[in-house]
């Protein structure tokens, strides 16, 4: 063997000796062996045990490492929403008013405005969006309820009150076809003679009262309901509703005053009898069929 052939060989030996020693960093010895994925990357496990494997990174598989790293922000998209999702905690509230934190008087559009509020605050909750939802439809049903039965009740009160305005007792019903407004003339001329019956009355006033002048009422009253019934065998009749009329207001002048100081101490008891006469000689002879 040439001795540069033997230099040769002596430096191959001590270069073999050097890769097999043990590499050390800061004191602690350390061994590596190569892993090959399926995906072809190259890892290195650490010899004190540790199972964890790590990529080892080269210029040529640099995008494969960046790959295999993980981030918050490389996570899915409905991962990073499911992270962003706003809870909502008033699911188990069960008056509809408090689940969308509003007041039981607040109006229509304040429940909306609450409502499409909530909707997109809590997007993404399910369960929460499905309370919301059940909560307003709730309120909407509700109010449109009540305003039926309100309209309902409205509609009753009225039918009743036409029903009640429209009915009356038979016997109110009788006295009603009894009587019937005259034509105006009618009416103005026998107020103005009844009117001057009256002033005669009280500006005459006899001794004995206002008999003529109660006779002249008491006639003229006949005369009236004779002719407006036609005046073939009405007389009787006349007459005696007449007399009636006389003597309700004869009732009627001798108690009121009593009990209502409508005239003065002056006036003869007579006199007011008379004048209530007159007044209902003057109803029957102008109202009464």
């Amino acid at each position: 063997m040439s001795a540069a052939h033997a230099a040769t060989t002596v430096v191959a030996v001590r270069l073999n000796a050097r890769a097999a020693r043990p590499c050390s960093a800061h004191g602690v010895a350390r061994s590596t062996r190569g892993v090959t994925t399926a995906r072809g990357q190259v890892y290195h496990r650490q010899a004190r045990g540790s199972r964890a494997l790590r990529p080892r990174t080269s210029a040529a598989d640099g995008a494969d490492a960046s790959a295999e790293s993980f981030d918050v922000s490389d996570a899915p998209a409905p991962a990073r929403a499911a992270r962003n999702v706003n809870t909502f905690t008033r699911t188990k509230e069960k008056d509809p008013y408090k689940r969308l934190g509003i007041d039981a008087d607040s109006t229509s559009e304040e429940v909306s405005s609450a409502f499409n509020f909530l909707i997109r605050e809590h997007a993404g909750d399910e369960r929460g969006v499905e309370a919301i939802e059940a909560a307003y439809d709730r309120i909407i049903s509700d109010r449109l309820s009540t305003r039926k039965k309100a309209k309902g009740l409205r509609k009753l009160r009225k039918e009743k009150k036409e029903n009640d305005a429209d009915y009356d007792p038979a016997i109110l019903q009788r006295v009603k076809n009894m009587f019937a407004k005259p034509d105006q003339q009618t009416l103005i001329r026998r107020s103005v003679l009844y009117a001057i019956i009256s002033g005669w009355a009280i500006a005459a006033p006899a001794t004995s009262g206002p008999a003529f002048q109660m006779a002249v009422a008491f006639g003229t009253c006949v005369f009236f309901l004779n002719q407006k019934r036609g005046g073939e065998k009405t007389l009787g009749t006349a007459f005696r509703d007449s007399f009636i009329a006389l003597l309700c207001g004869w009732l009627v002048g001798s108690i009121v005053p009593v009990y209502i100081p409508l005239f003065p101490q002056a006036m003869s008891p007579e006199l007011i009898l008379a004048l209530f006469s007159f007044a209902s000689l003057w109803v029957t002879c102008t109202f009464l069929k």
